[in-house]
């Protein structure tokens, strides 16, 4: 089969000849799917790859090698699955070499650079060297490098060959099983898509829920680990973000590519287990017909197409989310991009599994959103309220001008106001736009940066309540003390939130004397607070009280 076909089997698939599979097409098997454990035939299935020497694909089989007539999904090893498919309709072995660098007609490959990530914690030095003939498990991912027909910048794919017994059906072996907080390389370990959201899902118990693919960028020229070129794009059930280059490398190159919801055949991942971890599962109704240059589809991670802008807007307008694409440009010119996501009733101001991406790999110039104690490169909320404050962290290794920007807005309001709040000077700064540009000091900045949407200088006047209202901490009673002097505005709701903009106590006060409103606060320590006030017309306003 050629071209972009779909082989959809629903019930049972006994295959005893040859299904060969190039292009986008694909063997789609459905929930109530078997294949035949006795079948003795071979699915070819085309993929192509970096064909930069230098650079790394992270992969992952669909087929099992054929050792089997009782069993399905048995594993593989990499001799015995891939070919070179430089001519796709003969598929001829590879030649595995020493050294470092691969080769092109005929194609031999280093087996250097081959590599697995099983259940260990997130330190590079625990990658596992493996070989052509080591055995994988299904669900296994491994890295392998290109072959050399291309050299940088130029942007020309190998063409390679999965060969074997498909793999099918339900897949939960303990090689894909996860410790709590280790991590582990894995991919689809089917001849068709995979549909992230449907196995973040499946896998929620066990997992972060955000998935992490690596990008070698087109320009990186070079083995050596700290002058790579390439980092780690994410997705989660609130999109995906670009990736930027990790720790260690040399922060060099860039990419705008964003990883679809659509994992292709043969793409490796990297996923991190939650507190608990445990038994992780591929099955059927993961699997989808979805073609790599289709618009919901990640493709490859093989830095071959440029990003498809419009990817995640059509995937959040379909949806109806509000989402932010905050940039952030740090003052080596590093960019950074952080996904915030009103996901309603799916997430809250808390932790929130599947929704809130931790960051994978942070860096010496760097800027996420700070959850308490927990670092994010995505975070999914509730419903947008203009009140809400985000904290962000700053991470600057020398002192320099950093840049906020808004990169992309999905679902929401062109009149809406988006701001950086700078808590040092107290002002407010439109990032609609135009870019905020500041000069930081070196160092961790955790409490002067967040990202709001009202900005209540703007709404000072001579009868407004902002600008008559008094409010302070009375030490004796251990109580914030409120006195609203306006008779033809009430104030309805007050919510306490720290100078970090953490939620920490919400009243209605719509009850109470307006003259006396009177909050209860124990156990606070010393410093400065905010209140945001809810009045009765349905506007908010801020204060800052001292607690002494």
């Amino acid at each position: 089969m050629q071209g972009d076909s779909n082989l959809q089997n629903d019930w049972y698939l006994k295959l005893d000849g040859k299904i060969d599979l190039q292009g986008k097409s694909q063997l789609l098997q459905t929930t109530e799917s078997d294949l035949d454990p006795s079948s003795a035939g071979v699915l070819e299935r085309d993929q192509q790859g970096t064909g930069n020497k230098y650079n790394y694909n992270y992969w992952s089989s669909p087929v099992s090698s054929i050792i089997s007539t009782t069993e399905n999904n048995t594993g593989f090893t990499i001799a015995n699955t891939l070919k070179d498919g430089t001519d796709a309709n003969n598929p001829q072995p590879i030649l595995w070499i020493a050294g470092y660098d691969g080769a092109s007609n005929p194609l031999k490959l280093a087996k250097f650079w081959l590599n697995k990530f099983t259940n260990l914690t997130p330190l590079y030095a625990n990658w596992q060297q493996i070989n052509e003939n080591s055995t994988l498990l299904v669900g296994q991912g491994f890295t392998m490098k290109g072959s050399g027909i291309a050299t940088a910048p130029a942007i020309v794919l190998q063409n390679y060959v999965f060969s074997g017994k498909p793999n099918n059906g339900a897949i939960n072996h303990t090689g894909i099983q996860i410790a709590p907080n280790n991590i582990l390389l894995t991919g689809n370990p089917y001849p068709s898509a995979l549909d992230a959201n449907d196995f973040i899902i499946d896998n929620l118990s066990f997992i972060t829920g955000t998935l992490y693919f690596w990008e070698h960028y087109p320009s990186n020229n070079t083995h050596i680990l700290s002058g790579y070129q390439g980092g780690y794009g994410a997705r989660n059930l609130v999109g995906g973000i670009a990736p930027i280059a990790p720790a260690l490398i040399s922060g060099a190159g860039s990419s705008s590519r964003i990883p679809g919801r659509n994992i292709p055949v043969a793409q490796g991942y990297i996923i991190k287990g939650n507190d608990i971890g445990g038994q992780i599962t591929f099955q059927n109704s993961q699997r989808d017909f979805v073609k790599e240059d289709e618009i919901n589809s990640n493709v490859m991670f093989r830095s071959d197409l440029k990003a498809n802008e419009q990817e995640n807007s059509i995937s959040a307008q379909a949806s109806g989310f509000t989402t932010i694409r905050l940039g952030f440009t740090g003052c080596t010119n590093m960019h950074r991009q952080l996904l915030l996501g009103f996901m309603n009733q799916y997430a809250d101001d808390n932790y929130n599994p599947g929704y809130d991406g931790e960051i994978l790999d942070p860096q010496p110039n760097d800027a996420y959103f700070a959850l308490g104690s927990i670092n994010l490169i995505i975070q999914g909320v509730g419903y947008f309220n203009t009140a809400n404050i985000y904290p962000l962290t700053v991470v600057s290794n020398q002192s320099g001008l950093v840049k906020f920007m808004i990169d992309d807005l999905e679902n929401f309001d062109s009149n809406q106001s988006i701001y950086i709040h700078d808590n040092l000077t107290d002002l407010y700064h439109e990032i609609n736009n135009n870019m905020f540009e500041i000069i930081v000091p070196a160092g961790t900045i955790s409490s002067r940066f967040s990202l709001r949407f009202y900005n209540p200088t703007l709404s000072s006047g001579s009868n407004s309540i902002e600008s008559t209202i008094i409010a302070f901490f009375d030490s004796e009673n251990q109580e914030i003390k409120i006195n609203n002097p306006v008779t033809n505005l009430l104030i309805e709701e007050v919510t306490l939130y720290s100078i970090l903009g953490q939620k920490l106590e919400i009243w209605d006060v719509s009850n109470q004397n307006q003259e006396n409103i009177t909050l209860e606060v124990n156990g606070l320590s010393k410093g400065i607070y905010i209140i945001q006030i809810k009045s009765s017309d349905g506007k908010y306003y801020s204060k800052k009280i001292s607690i002494q």
